[in-house]
């Protein structure tokens, strides 16, 4: 019962984190001097079509401080997806036998790092540096330049 209810929950959490995104898309410097700022495709096609209009062109100001925002929300949605399978009861211990135990215990340090500190990589930090690579291993994003 425990597992349906946290995965309800989390299916809320991914729909409101979605929506926000699509909102509030990351910008690229391209977008300078532009006023309207639409949902990219990805989002269109899961039914998130929205679109913010400014009241002047967008700077580089602008963009850095949206995309800020934008990197707070993807840190929020890693710290309340941790929360929630905490709240549920399921990670007082990570199986890291179970397939999905090492993403688990990714997010785990993920939360830690997006909770306690502002969030930026710090290659300086070793446990910082060895979740990187974590990510880096477990994942392979196009862009892992930190």
């Amino acid at each position: 019962m425990q597992k349906e209810e946290c995965l309800q929950e989390m299916e809320v959490l991914w729909k409101n984190f979605t929506t926000v995104r699509g909102a509030l898309p990351y910008l690229r410097p391209n977008r300078v001097g532009q006023r309207r700022v639409a949902s990219p495709g990805f989002y269109k096609v899961k039914g998130i079509d929205l679109a913010l209009e400014f009241s002047k062109p967008l700077d580089e100001s602008d963009i850095k401080r949206y995309n800020g925002m934008g990197y707070w929300v993807n840190q929020s949605f890693v710290i309340w997806l941790y929360a929630l399978l905490e709240y549920f009861g399921l990670v007082e211990s990570i199986d890291m036998t179970h397939p999905n135990g090492a993403d688990v215990n990714i997010l785990r340090r993920l939360r830690r790092i997006f909770a306690h500190t502002n969030g930026r990589y710090n290659s300086n930090d070793p446990d910082e540096k060895k979740l990187f690579d974590a990510i880096i291993e477990r994942y392979h994003p196009r862009n892992s330049r930190p």
